[in-house]
Protein backbone atom coordinates (compact mmCIF):
# COMPACT_ATOMS: atom_id res chain seq x y z
CA UNK A 1 0.00 0.00 0.00
CA UNK A 2 1.14 3.65 -0.78
CA UNK A 3 3.26 4.84 2.61
CA UNK A 4 1.14 7.77 2.41
CA UNK A 5 -2.12 6.18 3.37
CA UNK A 6 -0.96 4.88 6.52
CA UNK A 7 -0.15 8.75 7.94
CA UNK A 8 -3.58 9.62 7.80
CA UNK A 9 -5.82 8.92 11.73
CA UNK A 10 -8.03 5.81 12.41
CA UNK A 11 -11.86 6.72 12.91
CA UNK A 12 -12.71 5.62 16.31
CA UNK A 13 -14.04 2.48 17.01
CA UNK A 14 -17.46 3.63 19.11
CA UNK A 15 -19.54 4.89 16.80
CA UNK A 16 -20.28 3.17 13.66
CA UNK A 17 -18.94 5.10 11.19
CA UNK A 18 -20.26 2.97 7.80
CA UNK A 19 -17.61 2.51 4.87
CA UNK A 20 -15.03 3.04 8.00
CA UNK A 21 -11.23 1.10 7.52
CA UNK A 22 -11.83 -1.04 10.70
CA UNK A 23 -8.23 -0.77 12.80
CA UNK A 24 -5.79 -2.91 13.28
CA UNK A 25 -6.10 -5.97 15.54
CA UNK A 26 -2.32 -5.15 16.77
CA UNK A 27 -1.48 -6.99 20.64
CA UNK A 28 -4.32 -9.59 20.34
CA UNK A 29 -3.16 -13.13 21.75
CA UNK A 30 -5.11 -14.83 19.46
CA UNK A 31 -6.03 -18.49 20.41
CA UNK A 32 -4.80 -21.65 18.03
CA UNK A 33 -8.35 -22.43 16.48
CA UNK A 34 -7.69 -20.27 13.71
CA UNK A 35 -9.03 -22.22 10.92
CA UNK A 36 -12.55 -23.07 12.76
CA UNK A 37 -14.33 -21.13 9.98
CA UNK A 38 -12.74 -23.77 7.83
CA UNK A 39 -13.50 -26.72 9.56
CA UNK A 40 -17.33 -25.83 10.11
CA UNK A 41 -17.58 -25.75 6.22
CA UNK A 42 -16.47 -29.02 5.90
CA UNK A 43 -18.91 -30.38 8.65
CA UNK A 44 -21.91 -28.24 6.96
CA UNK A 45 -20.85 -29.96 3.37
CA UNK A 46 -22.71 -32.57 1.96
CA UNK A 47 -20.26 -33.19 -1.16
CA UNK A 48 -16.87 -35.12 -1.33
CA UNK A 49 -15.43 -31.79 -3.54
CA UNK A 50 -14.64 -29.18 -1.80
CA UNK A 51 -13.20 -26.79 -4.76
CA UNK A 52 -15.61 -23.89 -3.97
CA UNK A 53 -15.08 -23.74 -0.63
CA UNK A 54 -13.14 -20.68 0.96
CA UNK A 55 -9.31 -21.45 1.55
CA UNK A 56 -8.27 -21.63 5.53
CA UNK A 57 -6.50 -18.30 6.83
CA UNK A 58 -3.08 -18.63 8.27
CA UNK A 59 -3.59 -17.40 11.70
CA UNK A 60 -6.19 -14.80 12.87
CA UNK A 61 -6.42 -11.07 12.46
CA UNK A 62 -7.38 -8.79 9.59
CA UNK A 63 -4.33 -9.80 7.74
CA UNK A 64 -5.18 -13.47 7.69
CA UNK A 65 -8.85 -12.30 6.92
CA UNK A 66 -8.38 -10.64 3.82
CA UNK A 67 -11.18 -11.32 1.29
CA UNK A 68 -13.31 -12.56 4.01
CA UNK A 69 -16.56 -10.83 5.85
CA UNK A 70 -16.20 -11.28 9.58
CA UNK A 71 -18.00 -10.82 12.36
CA UNK A 72 -16.91 -10.57 15.85
CA UNK A 73 -18.19 -10.30 19.24
CA UNK A 74 -16.58 -8.05 21.98
CA UNK A 75 -17.51 -9.40 25.21
CA UNK A 76 -16.79 -7.88 28.50
CA UNK A 77 -15.73 -11.31 29.96
CA UNK A 78 -15.95 -15.51 29.01
CA UNK A 79 -18.93 -15.81 31.32
CA UNK A 80 -22.48 -16.29 30.49
CA UNK A 81 -23.74 -14.72 26.85
CA UNK A 82 -24.67 -17.68 25.27
CA UNK A 83 -27.84 -15.97 23.19
CA UNK A 84 -25.40 -13.48 21.40
CA UNK A 85 -22.70 -16.50 21.25
CA UNK A 86 -25.76 -18.97 19.59
CA UNK A 87 -26.62 -16.31 17.11
CA UNK A 88 -23.10 -15.82 16.10
CA UNK A 89 -22.76 -19.44 15.47
CA UNK A 90 -25.86 -19.64 13.73
CA UNK A 91 -24.98 -17.26 11.37
CA UNK A 92 -21.79 -18.64 10.64
CA UNK A 93 -23.27 -22.48 10.11
CA UNK A 94 -25.72 -19.99 7.52
CA UNK A 95 -23.12 -18.48 5.46
CA UNK A 96 -19.99 -20.79 6.15
CA UNK A 97 -19.60 -21.85 2.16
CA UNK A 98 -19.23 -17.44 1.87
CA UNK A 99 -16.29 -17.59 4.21
CA UNK A 100 -17.98 -15.74 6.95
CA UNK A 101 -14.92 -15.64 9.40
CA UNK A 102 -15.94 -15.58 13.39
CA UNK A 103 -14.17 -13.91 16.03
CA UNK A 104 -14.62 -13.04 19.94
CA UNK A 105 -12.49 -10.66 21.33
CA UNK A 106 -11.94 -10.35 25.56
CA UNK A 107 -10.35 -7.87 27.78
CA UNK A 108 -7.15 -9.52 28.25
CA UNK A 109 -7.73 -7.72 32.09
CA UNK A 110 -10.63 -9.75 32.55
CA UNK A 111 -8.91 -12.70 32.47
CA UNK A 112 -6.99 -11.82 35.29
CA UNK A 113 -3.57 -13.01 32.91
CA UNK A 114 -0.89 -11.22 32.63
CA UNK A 115 2.24 -11.74 30.22
CA UNK A 116 1.75 -13.23 26.62
CA UNK A 117 -1.46 -15.20 26.85
CA UNK A 118 -3.02 -18.03 24.38
CA UNK A 119 -6.84 -18.12 25.38
CA UNK A 120 -9.07 -20.73 24.63
CA UNK A 121 -11.54 -20.48 22.57
CA UNK A 122 -14.94 -19.54 24.21
CA UNK A 123 -16.65 -21.98 22.11
CA UNK A 124 -14.81 -24.14 19.31
CA UNK A 125 -15.97 -22.17 16.23
CA UNK A 126 -15.13 -18.75 17.48
CA UNK A 127 -11.31 -17.46 17.05
CA UNK A 128 -10.74 -16.14 20.50
CA UNK A 129 -8.72 -13.31 21.04
CA UNK A 130 -7.59 -11.37 24.60
CA UNK A 131 -7.77 -7.61 23.86
CA UNK A 132 -5.09 -5.51 25.50
CA UNK A 133 -6.29 -2.19 27.62
CA UNK A 134 -4.99 0.30 25.24
CA UNK A 135 -6.64 -1.49 22.05
CA UNK A 136 -9.50 0.43 20.26
CA UNK A 137 -11.26 -3.17 19.92
CA UNK A 138 -11.63 -3.30 23.68
CA UNK A 139 -14.90 -4.26 24.47
CA UNK A 140 -16.85 -2.53 26.85
CA UNK A 141 -19.66 -3.47 29.41
CA UNK A 142 -22.08 -5.01 27.34
CA UNK A 143 -22.09 -7.45 24.11
CA UNK A 144 -21.57 -5.66 20.89
CA UNK A 145 -21.21 -7.43 17.37
CA UNK A 146 -19.01 -5.61 14.57
CA UNK A 147 -19.29 -6.87 11.03
CA UNK A 148 -16.47 -6.54 8.77
CA UNK A 149 -16.80 -6.47 5.08
CA UNK A 150 -14.25 -8.21 2.89
CA UNK A 151 -11.65 -5.81 2.02
CA UNK A 152 -11.46 -4.61 6.10
CA UNK A 153 -13.75 -1.80 6.50
CA UNK A 154 -16.20 -1.85 9.20
CA UNK A 155 -19.27 -1.88 7.98
CA UNK A 156 -20.88 -0.84 11.56
CA UNK A 157 -22.02 -2.70 14.65
CA UNK A 158 -25.21 -3.62 16.95
CA UNK A 159 -25.37 -4.55 20.93
CA UNK A 160 -26.48 -8.22 21.66
CA UNK A 161 -29.54 -9.20 22.28
CA UNK A 162 -31.48 -6.97 20.85
CA UNK A 163 -29.63 -6.04 17.57
CA UNK A 164 -30.32 -9.10 15.82
CA UNK A 165 -31.98 -8.01 13.13
CA UNK A 166 -29.25 -4.92 12.61
CA UNK A 167 -26.84 -7.57 12.49
CA UNK A 168 -28.48 -9.36 9.79
CA UNK A 169 -28.73 -6.63 7.95
CA UNK A 170 -24.84 -5.36 8.54
CA UNK A 171 -24.22 -9.01 7.42
CA UNK A 172 -25.99 -9.16 4.08
CA UNK A 173 -23.74 -5.88 3.06
CA UNK A 174 -21.00 -7.33 3.71
CA UNK A 175 -21.22 -10.98 2.18
CA UNK A 176 -22.25 -9.04 -1.16
CA UNK A 177 -19.43 -6.81 -1.26
CA UNK A 178 -16.47 -8.00 -3.16
CA UNK A 179 -13.07 -7.68 -2.20
CA UNK A 180 -10.71 -5.08 -2.85
CA UNK A 181 -7.24 -4.45 -1.59
CA UNK A 182 -7.49 -3.09 2.35
CA UNK A 183 -6.69 0.42 3.03
CA UNK A 184 -4.57 0.79 5.59
CA UNK A 185 -6.84 3.75 7.29
CA UNK A 186 -9.18 6.07 6.03
CA UNK A 187 -8.53 8.60 3.09
CA UNK A 188 -8.82 12.41 3.83
CA UNK A 189 -12.03 13.87 4.73
CA UNK A 190 -12.17 14.89 0.60
CA UNK A 191 -11.87 11.25 0.13
CA UNK A 192 -14.04 10.06 1.94
CA UNK A 193 -17.17 9.71 -0.97
CA UNK A 194 -14.66 7.64 -2.97
CA UNK A 195 -13.78 5.74 -0.50
CA UNK A 196 -16.75 4.47 0.35
CA UNK A 197 -17.75 4.10 -3.55
CA UNK A 198 -14.80 1.98 -3.42
CA UNK A 199 -15.50 -0.21 -0.78
CA UNK A 200 -18.86 -1.13 -2.46
CA UNK A 201 -17.22 -2.00 -5.39
CA UNK A 202 -17.73 1.15 -7.80
CA UNK A 203 -14.27 1.13 -8.03
CA UNK A 204 -14.11 3.64 -11.74
CA UNK A 205 -16.19 6.32 -10.25
CA UNK A 206 -14.25 5.89 -6.93
CA UNK A 207 -11.15 6.69 -9.92
CA UNK A 208 -13.01 9.22 -11.41
CA UNK A 209 -13.68 11.12 -7.86
CA UNK A 210 -10.15 10.67 -6.74
CA UNK A 211 -8.59 12.40 -9.92
CA UNK A 212 -10.64 15.35 -9.21
CA UNK A 213 -9.75 15.56 -5.98
CA UNK A 214 -6.43 15.13 -7.07
CA UNK A 215 -6.59 17.96 -10.13
CA UNK A 216 -7.48 20.45 -7.65
CA UNK A 217 -5.26 19.70 -4.79
CA UNK A 218 -2.20 19.32 -6.63
CA UNK A 219 -0.77 23.24 -6.13
CA UNK A 220 -2.87 23.94 -2.60
CA UNK A 221 -2.51 20.36 -0.64
CA UNK A 222 0.15 18.57 -1.69
CA UNK A 223 -0.96 15.67 1.24
CA UNK A 224 -4.19 15.51 -0.05
CA UNK A 225 -3.08 15.26 -3.50
CA UNK A 226 -0.72 12.30 -2.48
CA UNK A 227 -2.99 10.43 -0.63
CA UNK A 228 -5.64 10.58 -3.94
CA UNK A 229 -2.45 9.58 -6.35
CA UNK A 230 -1.66 6.63 -4.21
CA UNK A 231 -5.62 5.66 -3.88
CA UNK A 232 -5.53 5.74 -7.66
CA UNK A 233 -2.34 3.80 -8.02
CA UNK A 234 -4.66 0.77 -6.00
CA UNK A 235 -7.33 1.31 -7.67
CA UNK A 236 -5.22 0.70 -11.08
CA UNK A 237 -3.28 -2.16 -9.90
CA UNK A 238 -6.64 -3.78 -8.36
CA UNK A 239 -8.04 -3.18 -11.85
CA UNK A 240 -5.43 -5.00 -13.40
CA UNK A 241 -5.04 -8.05 -10.90
CA UNK A 242 -9.20 -8.55 -11.69
CA UNK A 243 -8.23 -8.85 -15.81
CA UNK A 244 -5.80 -11.22 -14.85
CA UNK A 245 -7.79 -13.00 -12.74
CA UNK A 246 -10.22 -13.06 -15.51
CA UNK A 247 -8.41 -14.75 -18.06
CA UNK A 248 -6.86 -17.49 -15.39
CA UNK A 249 -10.59 -18.00 -14.65
CA UNK A 250 -11.80 -18.36 -18.17
CA UNK A 251 -9.15 -21.32 -18.37
CA UNK A 252 -11.40 -22.92 -15.85
CA UNK A 253 -14.23 -25.37 -16.97
CA UNK A 254 -15.29 -26.54 -13.41
CA UNK A 255 -15.49 -22.96 -11.84
CA UNK A 256 -17.41 -21.13 -13.74
CA UNK A 257 -18.89 -18.90 -10.44
CA UNK A 258 -15.55 -17.68 -9.89
CA UNK A 259 -15.61 -16.35 -13.90
CA UNK A 260 -19.38 -15.30 -13.87
CA UNK A 261 -19.09 -13.72 -10.38
CA UNK A 262 -15.49 -12.00 -11.79
CA UNK A 263 -17.16 -10.72 -15.46
CA UNK A 264 -20.50 -9.28 -13.27
CA UNK A 265 -18.09 -7.25 -10.77
CA UNK A 266 -15.50 -6.22 -13.63
CA UNK A 267 -18.43 -4.69 -15.53
CA UNK A 268 -20.03 -3.19 -12.67
CA UNK A 269 -16.66 -1.48 -11.32
CA UNK A 270 -14.96 -1.16 -14.10
CA UNK A 271 -17.36 -0.35 -16.88
CA UNK A 272 -15.66 0.99 -19.46
CA UNK A 273 -12.36 -0.68 -19.25
CA UNK A 274 -10.49 -3.38 -21.24
CA UNK A 275 -11.51 -5.41 -18.31
CA UNK A 276 -15.19 -4.94 -19.01
CA UNK A 277 -14.13 -5.93 -22.67
CA UNK A 278 -12.81 -9.06 -21.91
CA UNK A 279 -15.88 -10.20 -19.83
CA UNK A 280 -18.51 -9.31 -22.50
CA UNK A 281 -16.62 -11.42 -24.90
CA UNK A 282 -16.38 -13.87 -22.70
CA UNK A 283 -19.87 -13.60 -21.60
CA UNK A 284 -20.95 -13.84 -25.55
CA UNK A 285 -18.42 -17.21 -26.07
CA UNK A 286 -19.62 -19.08 -23.19
CA UNK A 287 -23.19 -18.55 -24.39
CA UNK A 288 -22.59 -19.88 -27.80
CA UNK A 289 -20.60 -23.00 -27.22
CA UNK A 290 -23.12 -25.37 -27.45
CA UNK A 291 -21.50 -28.18 -24.99
CA UNK A 292 -21.31 -25.11 -21.47
CA UNK A 293 -24.35 -23.02 -22.66
CA UNK A 294 -26.57 -24.15 -19.65
CA UNK A 295 -24.00 -25.17 -17.55
CA UNK A 296 -22.39 -21.12 -18.08
CA UNK A 297 -26.45 -20.14 -17.74
CA UNK A 298 -26.41 -21.70 -14.66
CA UNK A 299 -23.12 -19.78 -13.42
CA UNK A 300 -24.73 -17.00 -14.29
CA UNK A 301 -28.00 -17.19 -12.46
CA UNK A 302 -26.21 -18.67 -9.24
CA UNK A 303 -24.33 -15.14 -9.28
CA UNK A 304 -27.46 -13.03 -10.37
CA UNK A 305 -29.67 -14.24 -7.69
CA UNK A 306 -26.73 -14.13 -4.59
CA UNK A 307 -27.84 -10.68 -3.66
CA UNK A 308 -31.58 -11.91 -3.00
CA UNK A 309 -30.23 -14.75 -0.18
CA UNK A 310 -31.19 -14.42 3.31
CA UNK A 311 -28.55 -14.29 5.46
CA UNK A 312 -30.05 -17.51 7.60
CA UNK A 313 -30.37 -19.55 4.21
CA UNK A 314 -30.11 -22.24 4.18
CA UNK A 315 -30.50 -22.82 8.80
CA UNK A 316 -33.07 -20.61 9.05
CA UNK A 317 -36.85 -21.72 6.91
CA UNK A 318 -38.85 -18.85 6.88
CA UNK A 319 -40.84 -17.24 3.76
CA UNK A 320 -37.50 -15.33 2.28
CA UNK A 321 -35.49 -18.78 2.59
CA UNK A 322 -38.26 -20.80 0.58
CA UNK A 323 -38.38 -18.20 -1.95
CA UNK A 324 -34.93 -18.35 -3.04
CA UNK A 325 -34.54 -22.30 -2.19
CA UNK A 326 -37.27 -22.68 -5.18
CA UNK A 327 -34.84 -20.13 -7.54
CA UNK A 328 -32.01 -22.32 -6.52
CA UNK A 329 -33.95 -25.21 -7.37
CA UNK A 330 -34.99 -24.40 -10.67
CA UNK A 331 -31.25 -23.10 -11.83
CA UNK A 332 -30.19 -26.56 -10.56
CA UNK A 333 -32.67 -28.58 -11.82
CA UNK A 334 -31.78 -26.81 -16.00
CA UNK A 335 -27.77 -27.19 -15.26
CA UNK A 336 -28.64 -31.49 -13.77
CA UNK A 337 -26.57 -32.73 -16.57
CA UNK A 338 -23.14 -30.23 -15.24
CA UNK A 339 -21.16 -31.52 -12.53
CA UNK A 340 -19.41 -28.22 -10.96
CA UNK A 341 -19.10 -26.19 -8.59
CA UNK A 342 -22.51 -24.14 -8.86
CA UNK A 343 -24.24 -27.52 -8.87
CA UNK A 344 -22.42 -29.13 -6.13
CA UNK A 345 -23.07 -25.67 -3.92
CA UNK A 346 -26.37 -25.40 -5.08
CA UNK A 347 -27.73 -28.99 -3.81
CA UNK A 348 -25.61 -28.88 -0.74
CA UNK A 349 -27.20 -25.84 0.41
CA UNK A 350 -30.73 -26.75 -0.52
CA UNK A 351 -30.25 -30.24 1.34
CA UNK A 352 -29.71 -28.47 4.35
CA UNK A 353 -32.58 -26.13 3.62
CA UNK A 354 -34.61 -29.43 3.89
CA UNK A 355 -33.37 -30.57 7.08
CA UNK A 356 -33.89 -26.81 8.53
CA UNK A 357 -37.77 -27.68 7.22
CA UNK A 358 -37.94 -30.63 8.78
CA UNK A 359 -37.09 -29.17 12.13
CA UNK A 360 -39.63 -26.71 11.95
Amino acid sequence: MIATLSLLVLAPLGADAGNSVAPPLSGVFWSRSAGSAERQVEQVSTSSSTSWMPKQPRGAGLDAWAGRPVLILQLPNDRGHAEAIAFAQLLGRANADRGLILAALLPKSSTGGSGETTPEPIVPDLVTGLVPDESPWVPGGGVTAVVLGPSGERIGSAALPGGEDAVVDLLHVALNRHPAPRLEADLPEPLRAAQAQYFAGEWSRARKAAERVASKAARKDAALAAAATGFIGTLDAFERDLQNALVEADGDSLRLERLATLATVIERGFPKSPGAKSAKSITARQKKNMGRAMAWSAAEEYVEILPERPVLFPERADSSSKKYAKKLQSMTNRAATFEGDVTRKARALLVRHEAANARR
